[in-house]
């Protein structure tokens, strides 16, 4: 085992019910973009085989998620339909 090898330390995991279940939503959601799919994909495929993700996973997980819940989408209607173009002026 070289010195290189030795220095490097895992990084630090998330295994929660709250995670696994966001990560179940986030699969379900139809209007993700190409880039949130495919990280969705792989991420659904990494829980599979390592049961867990990275902190940084985890953040980025939370991020689509504040996209993509119920609330930010009630929100995201409320405001097309409030909007009208007496407000583009």
């Amino acid at each position: 085992m070289g010195y290189y090898r030795r220095s490097y330390s895992r990084p630090e995991t998330v295994n929660t019910p709250a995670a696994k279940s966001m990560l179940d939503q986030l699969a379900k959601v139809q209007n993700l973009t190409d880039w949130e799919r495919n990280f969705v994909d792989s991420l659904a495929q990494s829980w599979v085989k390592y049961d867990s993700m990275t902190v940084n996973q985890y953040q980025t997980l939370q991020k689509l998620d504040s996209r993509h819940n119920e609330e930010a989408i009630l929100a995201r209607a409320a405001w097309t339909s409030s909007w009208s173009v007496a407000n583009r002026e």
